[in-house]
């Protein structure tokens, strides 16, 4: 549908912008516009001036009419015309006087509430300040923000524990240079993951801190503080054409007593597994006696 240019006239963009604050949509906006501009019309010709379906033209000055923005003739077909600038002025401020006053009494009684609630709550002692929570997370990118958060969280020490390969590994790999970062600020870090030359690159910097974990599994581990633990799940499915996917699945909690737990478990084989040393050098060992 074609479009008639608009006479302009200083303040219009100002004009746009004030109705939209007055709750008016920019179709509703455009069609007041023009009938300031030119006066008198009916919806067909606002219709076709603004390149604007008749159905949105009359859903329009509908809005328009119940505002007291806009007016209509008795003529048939109707016409409407715009109210005078003086007067929508008068409407639109008492709107945002009646507004403001309503916000004013929103605010006190929230004020009011607030001051209630606390109340009860300070008296209440058995309400704890930071409740546990656990939560379960889906997809690697989720797991990965809530992984690099909980790490960029550690104050005095972080666990980690991963298997070779998987979705654990790479966010092991993913954290390395925070991981550095936290150890450079005095947080305590511990890696338990396996060890190979083929997968020593990542962790070299900080190989001081990692010790040989034995594992076909599949599955991470992240406890941080003593206070928060974030478990990374790997399960194997089978499409309908038989192909494996991996669903990557964690679980983030809050619990204390959970992450204690999981802390102790985490040092039961920590003090007797190899270093990236001598799990290297075993290795080694093992490959010169099988080329002899």
């Amino acid at each position: 549908m074609p479009r008639d240019s608009t006479p302009q006239l200083p303040g219009l963009e100002g004009l746009r912008g004030a109705f939209v604050l007055f709750g008016l949509t920019e179709k509703e906006v455009e069609v007041y516009i023009i009938l300031l501009v030119r006066g008198l019309m009916k919806a067909t010709e606002i219709s076709r001036s603004l390149g604007m379906h008749r159905l949105d033209v009359y859903n329009a000055l509908r809005i328009l009419q119940q505002k007291e923005i806009v007016s209509a003739t008795f003529s048939r077909p109707m016409s409407f015309k715009a109210e005078p600038m003086d007067k929508v002025l008068d409407i639109v401020r008492k709107k945002f006087e009646e507004e403001s006053e309503e916000r004013k009494k929103a605010l006190s009684n929230l004020e009011s509430a607030k001051d209630l609630i606390s109340e009860v709550l300070n008296k209440n002692k058995r309400i704890p300040e930071e409740s546990e929570t656990l939560q379960i997370i889906s997809g690697r990118k989720a797991i990965s923000q809530r992984w690099q958060r909980v790490i960029a969280s550690a104050n005095a020490e972080i666990l980690i524990a991963t298997t070779s390969e998987g979705t654990a590994r790479f966010l092991l790999t993913e954290a390395i240079d925070a991981i550095r970062e936290k150890m450079q600020h005095g947080v305590t870090v511990r890696i338990f993951t396996p060890v190979s030359s083929k997968n020593i690159a990542p962790i070299k910097e900080i190989e001081r801190e990692v010790r040989h974990l034995t594992t076909t599994g599949s599955g991470g581990l992240c406890v941080v503080d003593e206070s928060q633990a974030v478990i990374v799940i790997e399960t194997a499915l089978h499409s309908e054409d038989s192909r494996e996917v991996v669903e990557d699945n964690a679980i983030h909690t809050t619990s204390k007593s959970m992450a204690a737990m999981l802390r102790t478990l985490f040092f039961v084989g920590w003090d007797t597994s190899p270093t990236v040393e001598e799990q290297l050098g075993k290795m080694a060992l093992v490959n010169s006696k099988e080329s002899v």
